[in-house]
């Protein structure tokens, strides 16, 4: 969302004036607001505008009371009251104006139109702020989640998923409601002034001595106020950690069911429950202790102002009931005033904290690209030398690795685990970035290319198949949307996924669940091949494509792969650990503690005394074995 100029208005000025006289800290957090681009001037204009104009009618409506009162003590007698008051002068002029008698009735009459149009403009005002609110929420919630998944992949990596909803859902969310918080502010303060100029035109001294006393009541919570901002931060974490915990234990059901972990699970949850309701209950007791304080003070000075204003000030009837209407309606403006600085605090700790992953996500976002088109692999992927460490990792994970990738064939990349295998495929479409060395593609380097170009040409398929809650057909084109639905039958078929698809409910439109619940394990990795296949991709990554498939499947997923890379569609890159995966590639890397140890063709490496031959001798038996138990 881009902020565009707005032209400065009187509204908009009072506006900015209003804001000049907020405490330092407001100032700061509406600053954080406007820096994020989320309020613009405008916006904080028109609430300003709105705040000042349904004050004005209440008001005006209130001071009105007091020429009513005057009327019914002077006995009706308009021309005595004309001469004695400017403001009964003012009042007798503008009756003229509009052809109005002076009357009981047409004076409370003003007063219930008056109050009509305050009502009216606070119904606009509460839909105006509605949107606002909503548009601020929407967009720190939109740009949340585009900043950190376009951050750099180790910055992702250190995020839970449960932080990240709550991030989304709780802290986004809660920080644009101070965005009604700032314009109920706004009101109350409007309406101290105003009722204060009703009431100071009328009894000056008065109107002094209760405002300095509401003041102090107000600011003596302030104990309460600095408590709350400690529990909410202490709440916030408790809550990330149960976010956090609710994610991972949810997606771990059946280990936690078949370890029998159900009831020390339950036990773990309790304790963070409990720790999240003791910090509520904290909480809760400072806004409590809030209102406590402040109703039973506020009463008290109020009704001292009165004694003192009737029994020192001599103030005649009129204006003494009006001052005791004003100060009933300021007493709860006032209460809502304290109540209000509390939860301006606890929203400004969530705004803190969509404000620092706005900061740590600009600080890790992904290096720009250069400004070639990627247009596919014509001869090699080659890596010269590249050394790769993960942050705090310690020892690289990659080490001086040189390998060249040919492209129209398939290689398959393989050695035990932590070789750096699956770190080494990360680097070509580079979701990492080398520590040293270069990565080339037809000898241009990796990094000149346009990242979107690169990318949209790598297919990648995960051990773990990812399956969204939707339809077959909207998973398999989820790469390509535009993809025809024939075009996707014909992924499907090559992956060997049809046959299951057309015995589903709804065939291609049969929705899958969170995860592809409704999927058997090979069913799912079928389908991510077939994702893979519809995106026309240059470089296919597939990491252990074929562990999930029986051997029947598994042949005819090599013999598509073998056909894509006979016709030079796709550079197929598999990590593997089967042995009839790997035979069945063009060429073999094999690693081992981040360095690349063998490379060559299959039957040259057989040949060979290495990792490789010994795999060939011992390693086929084992796995026939293993798979034969799935």
């Amino acid at each position: 969302m881009t902020e565009t100029p707005a032209v400065p208005t009187p509204a908009a000025s009072g506006a900015t004036t209003l804001l000049k006289a907020l405490p330092h800290g407001w100032r700061a957090t509406l600053a954080t607001l406007r820096g994020m681009r989320v309020l613009s001037g405008r916006d904080i204009g028109i609430i300003g505008t709105l705040a000042v104009i349904t004050v004005a009618f209440e008001s005006i409506g209130v001071a009105m009371l007091l020429p009513l009162l005057q009327f019914i003590q002077a006995e009706r007698d308009v021309a005595a009251l004309t001469e004695s008051s400017r403001m009964w002068a003012t009042i007798a002029t503008t009756f003229g104006a509009v052809g109005l008698p002076i009357g009981f009735l047409s004076l409370a009459g003003a007063i219930l139109l008056l109050i009509v149009l305050r009502q009216v403009f606070d119904y606009i005002n509460t839909l105006t702020l509605t949107r606002i609110r909503g548009r601020v929420g929407k967009a720190l919630s939109d740009r949340c989640f585009a900043r950190v998944l376009s951050s750099r992949a180790d910055y992702i990596r250190g995020r839970s998923s449960g932080a990240f909803v709550y991030l989304l859902q709780t802290q986004c969310q809660s920080a644009n409601a101070l965005i009604h918080s700032f314009a109920t502010l706004a009101g109350i303060a409007l309406t101290f002034v105003a009722y204060s100029a009703v009431v100071a035109l009328n009894a000056p001294l008065p109107s002094i001595l209760a405002l300095v006393a509401i003041a102090l009541a107000v600011l003596s919570v302030n104990r309460f106020v600095n408590r709350s901002r400690r529990v909410n931060r202490r709440l916030i974490k408790a809550a990330e950690g149960l976010a956090h915990f609710l994610g991972e234990r949810y997606r771990a059901w059946r280990l936690i069911k078949l370890s029998g972990a159900v009831p020390r699970e339950t036990a773990r949850m309790g304790a963070h429950t409990a720790e999240i309701l003791d910090l509520s209950v904290e909480m809760a007791d400072a806004t409590a202790k809030t209102r406590l304080v402040i109703a039973p003070l506020l009463t008290l000075l109020a009704l001292g102002s009165l004694y003192v204003s009737a029994e020192y000030f001599n103030l005649e009837l009129a204006v003494l009931t009006l001052f005791i209407v004003v100060l009933l309606r300021m007493v709860p403006v006032a209460e809502g005033l304290a109540r209000l600085r509390q939860s301006i605090v606890v929203q400004a700790t969530n705004l803190e904290r969509v404000k620092r992953i706005f900061d740590e996500t600009r600080a890790m976002r992904e290096p720009k690209g250069g400004e070639i088109e990627f247009a596919g692999v014509a001869r090699a992927i080659e890596f010269d030398t590249v050394t790769y460490a993960y942050p705090g990792g310690g020892h690289a994970a990659l080490d001086g690795v040189s390998v060249t990738i040919p492209t129209r064939s398939m290689t398959a990349i393989t050695g035990p685990s932590g070789a750096g295998k699956s770190t080494l495929v990360d680097l070509i479409p580079r979701l990492i970035e080398p520590s040293e060395g270069r990565i080339t593609v037809d000898g241009t380097p990796i990094a000149d290319f346009r990242l979107e170009s690169l990318r949209r040409r790598v297919a990648y398929a995960s051990q773990e198949p990812v399956i969204f809650d939707a339809s077959v057909a909207d998973n398999v084109r989820y790469a390509r949307p535009e993809a025809s639905l024939e075009e996707v039958r014909s992924a499907c078929r090559m992956a060997f996924a049809d046959s299951f698809i057309e015995a589903l409910d709804d065939r291609y439109d049969t929705r899958l669940g969170e995860g592809g619940v409704r999927l058997s394990g090979g069913q799912r990795q079928r389908l991510v091949l077939a994702r893979t296949f519809l995106a026309r991709a240059s470089i296919l990554i597939l990491d252990e494509p074929t562990s999930a498939l029986d051997h029947e499947s598994e042949a005819k997923v090599r013999e598509a792969l073998e056909t894509v890379t006979a016709q030079g569609l796709m550079t197929v890159i598999v990590i593997a650990h089967r042995l009839s995966t790997i035979r069945s590639a063009d060429h073999v890397v094999v690693m081992r503690d981040g360095r690349v140890v063998e490379q060559g063709s299959p039957n040259a490496l057989g040949k060979t005394h290495g990792w490789f031959h010994d795999m060939v001798l011992f390693g086929e038996p084992q796995a026939e074995t293993a798979e034969a138990g799935r």
